[in-house]
C-alpha cells in the first residue's frame, strides 16, 4: 500500500515488482536448510500484494477526491469573512 501511494503514476511498475520479489524469497528458501517454499505461501503474498495495491489506489483515489472538493476551489468553501 505504501509504494502504491509513494508511486501513484506507477502501480503496474510496483506491483510486477513485489510479485516478482514474492516468488524470488520463495525460491530462495529451497536453498535454506530447514525452509520449505510453497506454492501456496507465494499465492498468499501475491494476494497481499494486490490488497495492498487496491487499498493503495482507493485511497489515492479518495485522497484526489478531497483535495478537488475542498482543497482546489477556495470559493467552494464558507469562510467567517463572508459571513458576517
Amino acid at each position: 500500500m505504501l509504494f502504491t501511494l509513494a508511486y501513484p503514476n506507477r502501480i503496474s511498475i510496483v506491483g510486477l515488482s513485489l510479485v516478482l520479489a514474492v516468488f524470488i524469497i520463495e525460491f530462495a528458501q529451497v536453498a535454506s536448510l530447514g525452509r520449505h517454499a510453497r506454492l501456496r505461501d507465494a499465492g498468499v503474498k501475491v494476494l497481499g500484494v494486490f490488497a495492498g495495491l487496491t487499498l493503495g489506489y482507493f485511497l489515492q483515489a479518495g485522497m484526489a477526491l478531497i483535495r478537488t472538493r475542498f482543497g482546489g476551489n477556495r470559493k467552494a468553501l464558507p469562510s467567517a469573512a463572508n459571513q458576517s
